[in-house]
C-alpha cells in the first residue's frame, strides 16, 4: 500500500483530490503495520496529503506524530512550524 500510494501522490497534481483521497487511504492503512520498512516517513506523506486536501489542522497533528517517530526527521519539524505560521 505505500508504494500505491507514492505512486498516487506522486502522480496527483496538488488539487487532484481524487487521487490524493487514494494516497491518503494507501498511506493511513501502511501507517498501520509498525514494522513497515518505511514507517518512520509514512506519516510525513500523510501530513503532506493532508496540505493538498486542505487539512491543515490534521496535517499538523500528522507532522506531530512524524516528529514522534522520527525525532531527528527536520523536515517534519520545518513542515509544521511552517504550517504554524502560515496560519497563525
Amino acid at each position: 500500500l505505500y508504494n500505491r500510494g507514492l505512486a498516487y501522490y506522486n502522480s496527483a497534481p496538488p488539487k487532484d483530490t481524487a487521487t490524493n483521497e487514494k494516497a491518503l487511504a494507501d498511506f493511513q492503512a501502511a501507517a498501520k503495520d509498525a514494522d513497515h520498512p518505511n514507517a518512520k516517513d509514512i506519516p510525513g506523506y500523510i501530513a503532506d496529503t493532508l496540505i493538498r486536501l486542505g487539512k491543515s489542522e490534521d496535517a499538523e497533528k500528522a507532522f506531530t506524530t512524524a516528529i514522534e517517530k522520527n525525532p531527528k526527521d527536520g523536515e517534519a519539524y520545518l513542515s509544521r512550524g511552517a504550517l504554524r505560521l502560515q496560519f497563525a
